[in-house]
């Protein structure tokens, strides 16, 4: 799709400006189809990168690795996104193509018809170009100040001296610097918008694995710095216009009405170099801002949060001597009690009277106690108020028989 020429004099930064937007779209749209195409090397690779993306998922199932659902389903998302962004021109034409060459316009308008600067951008191509004219207008009437001084006469002749730049210096560079100022922020985000989206098949087939995927999150973030770069430096411009419109217009009636303007030329010089400089800054701010987000933690702890790791200092804290001490005298103690209890159990065992009523109760109480003692490791004052029965001897139990 051939654009149209430029040419010089009236109508140039209007024809410049048509034109890198006219390849911009020309490389967005017919870039993309040739990559896209079924006949190119691009989409031959993306057919074997999705074949070995779908193998390895299907060998993980074979040799029987858990897949997760959410992964499953994010991998089907990924195949269809890379579908949609290397195969589908309609599709991607809506999601991508309309959205960064039209897109940053409409916000744009939407933006100035609120603040009464942006209209439509053919509008604010030709108020660009009206700029660019009145601007070549003042240059062609000069400032009136005088080259050559006089002897004598009310001519203010060589007075004007004391202008930090000559008047041709500055109104050239005037000129030059707004020129500049136009030109390339819109070049470089016109057609850098237009090359990415040109590489969106060669880009696409990145987002399927995880090392390569780190390219494609930039290729987007690339897109985003576009759109927001048109949208920022067509409302910077739009600002531009409101101001250089009036002033440009004074500076040209006091010229025609024969009123000297000697401060004309370093004043169009600083304000275009100021609006170039600003277009630049807020470049590197959006730049820096889309490339290197800024971490942000908005989490805040809690008291439940911190009672866990406070307990878990605590545990590694060293336990005092005392203490140590003081435990060990009371395990010695229950083990001693422990022993003591046994071998009355192992010695009521050997009784012959195995039908009395008061020896099993005495070795259930026995074996009670002692169950409890070793499965808690109760303290010596719990062990002392479980007392075990008051034994009786074999000759005893004989007198209270015949008795």
């Amino acid at each position: 799709m051939p654009c149209a020429t430029i040419s010089t004099g009236s109508g140039f930064l209007s024809g410049t400006l048509a034109f890198i937007d006219c390849q911009a779209q020309v490389i967005g749209s017919y870039g993309y189809g040739a990559l896209a195409d079924a006949g190119s090397p691009i989409n031959s690779a993306l057919s074997i990168v999705l074949t070995i993306f779908i193998a390895l998922y299907g060998l993980k199932l074979l040799l029987g690795q858990f897949v997760s659902w959410p992964a499953i389903v994010g991998a089907a998302l990924k195949v269809g996104i890379v579908l949609t962004l290397a195969t589908s021109w309609p599709a991607w034409r809506i999601v991508g193509f309309d959205l960064l060459m039209r897109g940053p316009f409409e916000i744009a308008q939407t933006v100035g018809l609120s603040t009464g600067l942006v209209a439509q951008p053919d509008a604010m191509i030709a108020r660009l170009q009206a700029v660019d004219d009145s601007i070549v207008v003042m240059t062609s009437y000069g400032t009136g100040r005088l080259t050559g001084g006089v002897a004598s006469g009310n001519e203010l002749g060589d007075s004007f001296k004391g202008i930090a730049l000559a008047d041709q210096f500055a109104l050239g560079m005037g000129r030059a610097a707004y020129l500049v100022g136009t030109l390339l922020p819109f070049g470089i985000f016109r057609l850098g918008a237009g090359l990415l989206l040109a590489f969106a098949p060669l880009v696409a087939g990145l987002l399927l694995f995880n090392g390569t995927s780190p390219i494609f999150m930039g290729w987007t973030r690339g897109l985003v710095f576009c759109a927001m770069g048109t949208l920022v430096q067509w409302l910077v411009q739009a600002v531009e216009i409101a101001l250089l419109e009036p002033w440009l217009q004074s500076v040209i009636a006091d010229r025609q009405g024969g009123t000297l303007t000697p401060s004309a030329p370093t004043e169009l010089f600083v304000l275009s170099l100021v609006f170039s400089g600003i277009s630049l800054g807020l470049m590197l701010l959006f730049m820096r801002f889309i490339f290197h987000p800024p971490q942000i933690n908005l989490t805040l702890a809690r008291p439940a949060d911190v009672a866990p790791i406070n307990q878990s200092v605590q545990s590694q804290l060293p336990i005092p001597v005392s203490d140590v001490h003081a435990a060990s005298r009371a395990q010695m103690t229950a083990d001693t009690l422990s022993n003591s209890l046994r071998r009355e159990q192992f010695l009521s065992t050997r009784s012959t009277v195995s039908g009395n009523n008061d020896s099993v109760r005495s070795a259930h109480g026995v074996g009670a106690f002692t169950s409890s003692v070793v499965r808690g490791h109760k303290t010596v004052e719990t062990i002392r108020e479980r007392r075990a029965p008051v034994r009786t001897s074999e000759s005893a139990r004989l007198r209270d028989n015949k008795a």
